[in-house]
């Protein structure tokens, strides 16, 4: 629900038509899913990327780097998670302009505040049920970024 809300305050689409979905109900960011899309299903919506990853795009309202798996846990190119290559991993956006924290209509009280990288202004807004991290500067209030990661229901996605 909360990704759905923020969805279409980023993107001003529905992603309920979207035909993926995991497990837990979430539709991610245009409908790609960490652990369930794949690079294939990136392409077919954005076409091929840029960068030398082939991973980031610029659009018009939003740039969006995917962050795709090279192998299984077998092989060693997983990030920890036990999906085939070219699966997509984390999504990141960058909403342009970037909106303040207080505009998005989200249930704050789901997200815990955590103070998590190296910049001591940026804060993370956590909801680890349904995958997914904002970030904001304390001091201005702008969301630098929405990260799209695995929900807590995808924990059996994790290598042994």
């Amino acid at each position: 629900m909360i990704i759905q809300l923020l969805a279409h305050f980023i993107l001003g689409v529905s992603i309920m038509s979207s035909p993926l979905s995991s497990p837990s109900g979430i539709k991610g960011w245009r409908g790609i899913v960490p652990l369930h899309s794949t690079r294939a299903d990136v392409e077919r919506m954005l076409g091929s990327g840029i960068n030398e990853c082939k991973c980031g795009y610029y659009l018009k309202d939003v740039n969006v780097f995917f962050e795709y798996s090279s192998g299984n846990c077998k092989t060693g190119g997983s990030g920890g998670w036990d999906v085939q290559a070219d699966t997509v991993l984390k999504i990141v956006v960058h909403q342009l302009p970037a909106p303040l924290f207080s505009d998005l209509e989200i249930d704050k009280t789901k997200f815990e505040k955590r103070y998590e990288g190296h910049v001591e202004r940026i804060v993370s807004y956590v909801n680890d049920q349904e995958g997914l991290v904002i970030q904001v500067d304390e001091v201005s209030c702008l969301v630098m970024g929405f990260y799209y990661v695995p929900a807590a229901a995808d924990k059996d996605f994790r290598c042994p």
